[in-house]
């Protein structure tokens, strides 16, 4: 089982400095600031949008827009707060939107206490298309799990809260994401390989990607 000590810059395993901004110690500002904001695991219905505050999160939401805009609000989606205690205490927020349909694109922004708003700029994303997904034996995928083992600089103690971002070139434009300690005993975190989609098309995993 292959396990981590903390290397940031892994050829595989992008931790996108969701880990080490947490552990250096320094003083928040007076006013938060997000950074490391993305649109992790889109699937066919569904995306979450995640960032590094500067400060604890004590509230986190988002608002989706069918215009580039900002002015049509998508109002019947489900938006949860998705990160665990651990991770809003290091600042790191998780926001899960459900209720889309497949192929629909959208626009994000990312909202604080009291309303206010934390991205001035939105956010584009484009839910996948019906797939059905298989291995190249044509075998439909049931299980398809990544485990890496997180630990803090240390190389003892598990990273309760960070946030692992693997990203996949030429088969999905979005990373996939996972808590250390979420559904699994930390130090592990588990990617589920089954939320890979391509941005364009719909496209079976295991597939070859297209040459560049």
């Amino acid at each position: 089982m292959q396990q981590s000590r903390y290397y940031p810059h892994n050829a595989f395993w992008r931790l996108a400095g969701l880990i080490s901004l947490y552990l250096l110690g320094a003083t928040a500002p007076a006013v938060a600031v997000v950074s490391d904001t993305q649109i992790t695991d889109v699937t066919t219905r569904a995306f979450p949008v995640v960032w590094v505050s500067s400060e604890q999160v004590t509230f986190a939401t988002v608002k989706v827009y069918s215009d580039a805009g900002g002015s049509n609000e998508i109002t019947h989606l489900k938006v949860t707060l998705a990160s665990p205690s651990e991770a809003l205490l290091q600042g790191i927020a998780k926001v899960d939107v459900t209720g889309l349909e497949p192929g629909t694109e959208a626009y994000v922004q990312i909202i604080g206490p009291s309303g206010q708003v934390l991205s001035p700029n939105l956010l584009r994303v484009r839910t996948a298309l019906e797939s059905t997904k298989a291995n190249p034996n044509n075998q439909p995928i049931v299980n398809d799990l990544i485990l890496h083992k997180i630990f803090l600089p240390d190389g003892v103690n598990p990273a309760e809260g960070a946030l692992l971002l693997v990203k996949v070139p030429k088969i999905s434009s979005y990373p996939l994401t996972a808590f250390v300690g979420q559904g699994f005993t930390a130090p592990a975190a588990v990617i589920d390989l089954n939320n890979l989609f391509n941005e364009q098309q719909p496209r079976q995993y295991g597939e070859r990607p297209p040459l560049p």
